[in-house]
């Protein structure tokens, strides 16, 4: 049955960003009785947290310590904590709507046991990096969930799920430090269940990158997926194979919004996330097969 939502924000060093966030929620147009805010310092120490106590959001606001886990530890920490009869997920640099969770308690109540997620626009719209890497997100929803009513990819800053079904399955796996959502919306879908997209149901993200940061970001996102589809064959699911028509959305997905010259820059940038993707792919890659070569050497 429906209760309402804990909010669970996981944070490391950046609490300018976390403020905004907690600004954000403190005017959700939503009951006050029926949601609370769960903050998860992940090892950042003062420097996660604003200089003043936190406020009291919702119906509380409970502010959870643990050592550097990672996002997906941070976020099961918070899970076990929560009151609600749904976990509702976003990032410390994310600010949501007011409406956010007018639309998500819509969605959830037409799809119980359904995971539920809505939609991420970069508020940065003068930082070339951050509009392309939000692009290329844009274009991972495009093209997994063309039907949003059987959706196969939700990102961790905006998605709702069922405490009772969250906890059942396991949480995030803590093993990714990127791709836990991935991880989970596959083993969510494995266990019988739907992900829906709820698209109105919006957050501003606000992540300033530079050039380094924009490869490093995308190296990283490359090393996550190497680790998810090891996982995934495991499991029992198919190996990684590309599919050309996922780079064609990539591409296409920067002249839905912007002018033509702007579309050509974040096209070529996109084409460069790609290729730091493939170099952390590569790079995980060899380390797991050094890893597995010296166990080997070890067993003899």
């Amino acid at each position: 049955m429906f209760s309402g939502f804990s909010v669970v924000i996981p944070t490391f060093k950046r609490a300018e960003s976390l403020q905004r966030c907690l600004d954000a929620l403190a005017v959700q147009a939503y009951p006050y009785t029926r949601f609370e805010v769960i903050v998860v310092n992940d090892g950042g120490g003062k420097q996660s947290l604003p200089e003043s106590p936190l406020p009291r959001i919702g119906n509380g606001t409970q502010l959870l310590n643990q050592s550097n886990q990672g996002p997906g530890a941070a976020r099961n920490l918070g899970a076990s904590h929560a009151r609600f009869s749904h976990l509702a997920f976003t990032d410390d640099d994310c600010e949501p709507e007011e409406d956010w969770l007018l639309w998500l308690e819509q969605t959830c109540q037409l799809h119980p046991q359904s995971m539920v997620g809505g939609v991420t626009i970069n508020r940065l719209r003068n930082d070339l990096y951050a509009d392309t890497s939000q692009s290329v997100v844009s274009a991972a929803y495009r093209w997994h969930n063309r039907e949003k009513k059987e959706a196969r990819f939700l990102a961790s800053n905006n998605m709702v799920c069922p405490r009772s079904e969250f906890l059942a399955l396991g949480g995030f796996d803590p093993f990714f430090r990127t791709s836990e959502d991935r991880d989970l919306c596959d083993r969510w879908l494995r266990a019988g269940w739907t992900i829906v997209l709820a698209e109105k149901a919006r957050i501003q993200h606000s992540h300033k990158l530079s050039a380094v940061a924009f490869w490093n970001q995308h190296r990283s996102y490359g090393r996550g997926a190497f680790a998810y589809h090891q996982v995934k064959v495991v499991r029992g699911g198919e190996a990684y194979r590309p599919d050309l028509s996922f780079f064609c959305v990539l591409l296409s997905e920067p002249f839905r919004t912007r002018s033509f010259m702007q579309s050509i820059m974040m096209a070529l940038l996109s084409v460069l996330s790609q290729v730091a993707s493939l170099h952390g792919y590569i790079e995980a890659m060899v380390n797991h097969r050094r890893c597995r070569t010296t166990h080997r050497k070890q067993e003899r």
